[in-house]
Order: structure tokens, then sequence, then C-alpha cells
């Protein structure tokens, strides 16, 4: 019986979907479950192989995500010469300072110090729907960040409100960290495992007319369709550049 490419990369999607389901272990900032099947030697070279088998597929995701962040980045550029905030340099710095800050806050489960780094109802719902309630079930999450290695905008969606108030983009970001859940009693790792590792996350930031907030943390494996959404920027606010 013979396949065709069509239904040879329809089953390996479906392979990687059915591996990566268990052995999980709950991330940091964002409380999500980071899959760490990959991560075992024979993880790794049943994605090599599928790597390999699934190229034509990465070639196009990492294509329509390259073009994404080129058409964000166009419009930021465009806006950073209307207001400084959005000015690249000085956004990728705030950014950049803002996923350290949180994640060192995580680290010692008190987000209090960073509440200015995330809107009103993110901040609530990381420090009381998810670090109190991993307390109560006797978890803590050790979480150690190291570096900030990428930061790229796959969309943006621009407000035409005083001052640009309620824009928001999605960032793409690769960080180092260490992540793993212990029990608070015998102090044994119960999820994930020590050691360094490098995570693909989105970053949605919004701006609140003042400052850049962090309103939400999505999975890595959502890149591509951000980057498909279309921009937005009102009509409006066009104009006001094209008359820079």
């Amino acid at each position: 019986m013979k396949f065709n490419l069509t239904q040879l990369l329809f089953v390996s999607l479906l392979l990687i979907l059915f591996l990566s389901i268990p052995d999980t272990a709950i991330a940091g900032p964002g409380g999500y479950v980071a899959k760490a099947f990959f991560k075992t030697w024979y993880g790794k070279l049943i994605g090599i192989l599928l790597a390999v088998v699934l190229l034509p597929l990465i070639i196009y995701f990492k294509t329509r995500e390259y073009l994404g962040i080129r058409r964000a980045t166009s419009i930021i550029n465009k806006l950073g010469m209307l207001k400084k905030e959005f000015q690249w340099t000085k956004l990728h710095a705030t950014v950049s300072a803002t996923i350290m800050n949180i994640h060192k806050a995580w680290g010692q489960e008190d987000l209090d110090p960073v509440e200015k780094y995330m809107t009103p109802w993110y901040w609530q719902n990381q420090q009381m729907t998810i670090l109190n309630q991993w307390k109560e079930q006797g978890l803590k999450n050790v979480c150690n960040f190291y570096a900030c290695t990428k930061v790229k905008p796959l969309n943006i969606a621009v407000s035409e409100i005083e001052n640009f108030a309620g824009t928001r983009i999605a960032f793409l970001v690769h960080i180092e960290r260490e992540d793993y859940m212990i029990d608070r009693k015998s102090n044994q790792v119960v999820h994930g495992k020590k050691g360094r590792e490098s995570v693909e996350q989105i970053w949605i930031m919004e701006y609140d007319g003042t400052a850049w907030k962090l309103d939400d943390i999505q999975q890595g494996d959502l890149s591509l369709a951000y980057a498909k959404l279309k921009n937005l920027i009102p009509a409006s606010v066009e104009e006001r550049i094209k008359a820079f």
C-alpha cells in the first residue's frame, strides 16, 4: 500500500500530537503545561526523524512566521515616529525587562513587586488563581531565569484611542530558564526536571496610554496562528503616519 506525501504528513502530525500528550510538566509564568517528551533521548531521536519528514511544512511555517514578524515590525517602526514608547529599541528593552522581572518575582512566589508590569486582571489571575492554588496543594514551582534571547512582534492591533491606549502586540519570545515543580514537604521533584532549558512563548503586551503591560501568555506553538492574523491599524492612524 502506497502513501502519498499528503497522507504521510498527516500521519506524522498525528504522531507528534500523540507523543506530546504524556509526560508533562507545569511551566513558569503563565501556568501552562510544558511538553517534555522530546527532551528524552528517544524523544529527541523521533523529533529529528519527524523534522526530516515534515521539512516542507516547517519551511512553510517559518516563512509565514517571518513574514508576519516583518509586517508587524514595519507598523511598529512607523508608530515609533509618533510616540517614543513604540520605538523598537525602547520597546524591545521594555519587553525584555518585563520578562526578566516577572520571572524573578515568579520564582519568589510573590508578584506584588511586578504588579506594575501586568494588567490588573492578569496579575490577579497569576497570583490568586495559580501561585496561591499551588501553595494550597503543597506544590512549589522552582523557576530560575537566565536570559531572554529573542523578542519578535508577530501581530499588532493598534487602538485609535488617545495615546494609542489599548494597543496590543503579540511577541514571540525565547527564554532560557530552569523550571520544575517540587513537593513542599518532601522537596522532591514531582513535575519537570532540574536544569536549564529553552522555552518559546507568546507574550501579549498591552499599552495603557503610558506604559506597556503583560496581558497574557500563550504557548509558542501558536506563533503561526498569530503571524497569520491581519494587523489592525485604523485609517485615522495611517493618516497621521503619512502626514508625519
